[in-house]
């Protein structure tokens, strides 16, 4: 679809309100019009400094005014599920996280086993630092659904982000298992691998198995690199490691 084509839903749904504000999925339906309208948009290339401003505060008003079309869906429809998932995504992305968690929350009392919004309240508490319950959430995602690749991935960075080194290299290869060209996948184990590394260097104790961990973070960077050529902070980090490792050898 065009943005004309979702302009034109806008004119469309403002004027169905008009005649009817008793309907919610009119409300409903123009929300997610701007939504896509935005969407769309937010793929253009915004060129320089003042017209990324510029793009940047179309986007935030896009956003704003389809929050308060989905409030006013729920305001006529409580238990309108969709309306709350879409309302948490809107407020994660206005970074109002607070808001988003209620909604995405709100969502979950209606429809439990939501994998989607369970894995958006992941990442709303991640995006609060609230790692603890960001956790709970991919855990939850990963019972309903063990072959979900994002939730393995997201909660390995949920486990790195805390310092348990060891959990989250466990969820960033069973990610690996289930979509081995993930580079971010493989960069980030690289990472968790340079990390536990660096402990043993610290330590000035069995120098044997710091350098076996190196060459496995060596390994996954490369592979991240091989993965995605554009990837500079992998090759940022096989040079800076294979610096390390030749003084360290």
């Amino acid at each position: 679809a065009e943005a004309h084509d979702f302009e034109k839903a806008i004119k469309h749904y403002e004027q169905a309100i008009l005649y009817n504000k008793k309907n919610p999925e009119y409300f409903y339906n123009l929300a997610n019009a701007i939504q896509e309208a935005m969407n769309l948009h937010t793929g253009e290339e915004a060129g320089d400094e003042m017209a990324e401003a510029e793009h940047s505060k179309r986007e935030e008003e896009a956003l704003t005014r389809a929050q308060k079309m989905y409030m006013e869906v729920i305001k006529l429809d409580p238990n309108h599920h969709a309306a709350w998932y879409n309302l948490g995504y809107v407020q994660e992305e206005l970074q109002l996280f607070d808001s988003a968690i209620r909604s995405f929350s709100e969502a979950l009392k209606l429809e439990p086993n939501d994998k989607d919004a369970i894995i958006n309240l992941g990442n709303t508490y991640m995006n609060s630092e609230k790692f603890d319950e960001s956790i709970i959430q991919y855990k939850k995602a990963i019972e309903l659904d063990s072959t979900c690749v994002m939730s393995h991935y997201n909660l390995a960075s949920a486990y790195h982000s805390i310092l348990d080194i060891k959990s989250a290299m466990k969820y960033f290869k069973s990610a690996i298992a289930l979509k081995s060209d993930y580079a971010d996948a493989h960069f980030n184990l690289g990472i968790c691998y340079q990390d536990e590394g660096a402990k043993l260097k610290e330590t000035g104790k069995d120098k044997k198995t710091m350098l076996e961990f190196y060459e496995s973070a060596l390994k996954h960077y490369k592979e991240a690199l091989r993965l995605d050529s554009g990837m500079e902070e992998a090759s940022e980090a096989i040079e800076l490691l294979t610096e390390e490792m030749s003084r360290e050898g």
